[in-house]
C-alpha cells in the first residue's frame, strides 16, 4: 500500500511539473538598428540568450541595462549572447540607435516597432528579460525592474553554466564496492 501511494504521489508531481518545464521560445526574424535582419536561431547556435525588452521612454529599462551588460560580460566566453530588443513605436525608432551608441552598447540592438514579439513572448510593457537555453527553451522570464532583480537574473544565467551533478551509480561494476560512486567518468 504505501508503495502504491508513493508512486501515485511521484506521478502527480511528474504531471504538476510538466506544466512547469521550459517552453520552447518563439523564433524571430528582426532587424538591428542598422538594417541587418537576425534570428533567434543564429544566436542559439553560439550559446544561450539573454534578451531585454527594452525602449528609449522607459526609465526602469535604463536602469536594468548596466546590470544586463555586467551579467553578459561575465558570461560572455561561456556563450552567452545579450540581445536588446527596443520596442520603440515608428514615431521613437529614430532615437534607439543613439541613445544605444551614447551608451556604448556593444550588443545587438533589434527593433520590435509593432510589439509582436514582445507579445509573443508574452510580455505586456518592458522592461521584460527573458532567459532562453541553446536548446532553444525559456528558462527565465521577469518583468519590471526594482534594484536588486540583476541578482535574480545572475542566479538564473549561472544555473545555465552550472556543471552538471556528478551521476550516482545504482549497481556497482564487478570488483567496486558496494557504496555509489559519485565520481564523474573521466574523458
Amino acid at each position: 500500500m504505501a508503495r502504491k501511494t508513493l508512486w501515485l504521489i511521484l506521478a502527480i508531481l511528474l504531471v504538476s511539473q510538466s506544466s512547469l518545464l521550459a517552453q520552447q521560445a518563439p523564433e524571430f526574424m528582426l532587424k538591428d538598428v542598422k538594417g541587418k535582419t537576425h534570428s533567434l536561431q543564429e544566436y542559439l547556435e553560439q550559446g544561450p540568450v539573454l534578451i531585454s525588452f527594452w525602449a528609449t521612454w522607459c526609465a526602469p529599462c535604463k536602469k536594468e541595462m548596466p546590470g544586463l551588460i555586467e551579467i553578459w560580460n561575465d558570461h560572455i566566453e561561456d556563450g552567452l549572447i545579450l540581445l536588446a530588443i527596443a520596442v520603440d513605436t515608428p514615431r521613437t525608432q529614430s532615437k534607439v540607435k543613439s541613445y544605444a551608441r551614447s551608451q556604448k552598447w556593444e550588443m545587438p540592438v533589434l527593433l520590435d516597432t509593432s510589439g509582436k514579439m514582445l507579445r509573443q513572448y508574452q510580455g505586456n510593457n518592458p522592461p521584460m528579460t527573458v532567459i532562453i537555453n541553446q536548446a532553444g527553451e525559456i528558462v527565465f522570464k521577469h518583468s519590471g525592474y526594482a534594484p536588486g532583480d540583476e541578482e535574480t537574473i545572475a542566479a538564473a544565467v549561472a544555473a545555465l553554466f552550472a556543471p552538471s551533478q556528478p551521476e550516482v551509480s545504482a549497481q556497482p561494476e564487478a570488483g567496486e564496492s558496494e557504496a555509489p560512486s559519485t565520481e564523474l567518468e573521466k574523458e
